[in-house]
């Protein structure tokens, strides 16, 4: 299960080259570049990882999902328009595997095959392992750090909350049963929140979006991690979208969990790219111990 809430994209209207390719290839992008309203949107998705025929407690769940739905009008049209291909009489058509599937195959039926990013961003990425978050405040403080991008002009949010884990995760469970190099397996809450600014304002250039942006990063964190972290504790992180930090090696504890695991990795890459060909910055494994 998961939510979203798609907001009006202010920065959409401002012309610049994205705006020029939304409103010349209206066919890749999903039509014009101007107003769009506000939709909360629920996805509820059956995963037959086990085979066997499409359980009454599952449909009987989505019969109830089905029964508190809104669409129509305009919003509809939007709604079709984002999902695209997938799309079959205002619904997104239910895909039943007649045999055991793996969740690897499973996402590709559901997931949308391209996710693109017109404008830069800065992003802010966490995994927690907080059990509380309907008690904690977690809602409070979305709702906080949200707003205050919201309030800025030139700048919108694209935030993604997850909550995951459990006894029965397989994250967890399969972390034991086949140690890998990912880190954090033991994570309740994923994080992902980005903040995209538009750094030109009536054909100049405009600082300003970009600048908070940068530094909005660094309050929300106080909100989501430490003693009293919504999101955790400690300060973890998946190495994915980094803008912040710079040098891998240098923030090692905070995209490893422990030495042991971060030498797997670079042994790994030794062994594969003994030349450093894939060595493109410093946020890479081993970087910093190669010459200028």
């Amino acid at each position: 299960m998961s939510a979203f809430v798609l907001g009006n994209n202010r920065l959409a209207p401002r012309q610049n080259i994205d705006t020029a390719v939304i409103n010349q290839a209206p066919e890749l992008t999903g039509g014009d570049a101007g107003y769009r309203p506000y939709v909360m949107g629920i996805w509820g998705t059956w995963c037959n990882v086990d085979g066997g025929s499409y359980s009454n407690e599952a449909k009987k769940f989505f019969k109830e999902l089905d029964s508190v739905q809104s669409i129509g009008g305009q919003v509809s049209e939007i709604l079709m328009g984002l999902v695209g291909s997938l799309t079959h009489d205002d619904k997104v058509p239910l895909v039943t595997a007649d045999k055991p599937t793996p969740m690897s195959a499973l996402t590709k039926m559901y997931g949308f095959p391209e996710r693109v990013q017109a404008n830069p961003y800065v992003s802010a990425t966490w995994c927690g392992n907080v059990k509380n978050t309907n008690t904690n405040g977690f809602a409070k403080w979305a709702a906080e750090v949200t707003d205050q991008v919201y309030q800025v002009e030139g700048t919108y949010a694209d935030f993604e909350w997850v909550v995951c884990g459990g006894k029965h995760s397989q994250n967890i469970i399969g972390a034991k049963e086949n140690p890998t190099a990912v880190a954090w397996r033991d994570t309740d809450m994923l994080c992902f929140q980005y903040v995209h600014f538009d750094n030109t304002k009536d054909g100049k250039d405009w600082k300003y979006p970009e600048e908070f942006s940068l530094k909005w990063v660094d309050e929300c964190r106080k909100g989501a991690i430490g003693p009293k972290g919504c999101i955790g504790t400690v300060d973890r992180q998946w190495n994915a979208f980094p803008v912040q930090a710079e040098n891998l090696d240098e923030n090692k504890k905070i995209f490893f969990q422990n030495e042991q695991v971060y030498q797997k990795v670079l042994a790994t890459k030794r062994r594969f790219d003994p030349d450093n060909i894939f060595t493109p910055n410093k946020f890479c494994v081993g970087a910093s111990q190669l010459k200028n």
